[in-house]
């Protein structure tokens, strides 16, 4: 309902000037990338659980690494290409891309293991685990809006990300030594700085990619930010769920019986009510070691912020803001009549 919404007002409000010509849908492009990701994905999903030395898992790898070059092959002499290469040849969108997919595997995944911790360690019910997300998406939507206008007025983009990657920083380096026994009344400021982080800094990269672009490609330069940043966090959501995994069997080991069966209590991490029917030592075990397990999620998520933050420091440059739509491209000779009128 709400994307329909959304969908009524751009139908009524927005008025870009454009020009039509005929175009033919890249199938075979769309085909390629899709199965490349898919594999991917696959193997991503797979690799923690049958071992990423397994043929199958080795394999959709392998795959997917043959799929993308015959994707990158074919986009080369496509006529009307999905991903433009020529996109690439600009240095701001190539760093745009790249920080886009640092993002997503730092910022995007690294917020979800909050809702595993409420609900596994705190016992809170579903409803009750997205309601103590409440001030993430708060802090997010708040600094989006904010540094939407902030852009528009001062015309400068680069400080947002500049501020928004270490205030993500900050809400990992404050969330691993609160899990536990703390009030969540604590724990909502770790969560708070995580949204603020990506409130001033996702809808920044997309701005900074419209802003780098030819007009032609203002569409796919937004579409291409958004698939590198969900790329990402698929990629970070495998990382994470596997240092995770690596981190419950370490902890399992070392805090349960040697009599329990390790494998059989962490396969119920993921049905919280099985947890509380625990013998009281045995849940406590587990609950400390899913607690450390989301400590270890968030070392990455510094280290990975760490990564953005030097990336943003040294290679995203600001170029001045655009203030009218001008065409560009050796095709468009005809728009600029268009856009005149306009």
């Amino acid at each position: 309902p709400l994307a329909l919404v959304a969908l009524g007002v751009t139908a009524t409000v927005l008025r870009h000037p454009f020009v039509r010509r005929p175009g033919k849908f890249d199938a075979a492009g769309a085909g390629l990338v899709s199965a490349a990701i898919a594999g991917l994905m696959i193997a991503l999903e797979e690799g923690p659980h049958e071992g990423w030395r397994d043929a199958k898992v080795v394999g959709l790898f392998a795959a997917s690494a043959v799929l993308v070059a015959a994707f990158i092959a074919h986009e080369r002499k496509a006529a009307d290409p999905l991903l433009p290469l020529r996109m690439f040849a600009n240095p701001s969108l190539r760093i745009n891309y790249i920080l886009s997919a640092i993002v997503g595997t730092t910022m995007m995944s690294s917020g979800l293991f909050f809702g595993l911790f409420f609900q596994d360690v705190r016992f809170y019910s579903p409803t009750r685990a997205g309601l103590a997300m409440v001030p993430m998406m708060v802090a997010m939507m708040g600094a989006a809006t904010m540094s939407g206008r902030l852009v528009a007025k001062l015309g400068r983009y680069r400080i947002f990300p500049l501020i928004g990657v270490p205030a993500s920083m900050i809400g990992f380096v404050l969330a691993r030594p609160l899990l536990g026994d703390r009030p969540y009344a604590v724990l909502a400021v770790a969560i708070f700085f995580m949204g603020l982080g990506m409130g001033l800094t996702m809808p920044t990269l997309s701005i900074a990619a419209q802003n780098s672009a030819d007009t032609r490609d203002l569409g796919i330069a937004t579409a291409a930010g958004n698939f590198f940043r969900t790329v990402g966090s698929s990629v970070g959501l495998a990382v994470n769920g596997a240092l995770f995994n690596v981190a419950l069997a370490t902890q399992l080991g070392r805090r349960l019986p040697a009599s329990i069966d390790r494998t059989e209590v962490a396969k119920i991490v993921r049905a919280p009510k099985q947890i509380a029917l625990l013998a009281p030592p045995i849940r406590e075990a587990v609950q400390r070691s899913i607690t450390s397990g989301v400590v270890r999620v968030y070392g990455f998520a510094i280290l990975t912020s760490l990564v953005s933050l030097v990336v943003v420091a040294l290679f995203f440059r600001e170029m001045p803001l655009r203030t009218t739509i001008e065409p560009s491209g050796e095709d468009e000779g005809s728009a600029v009549l268009v856009f005149a009128d306009a």
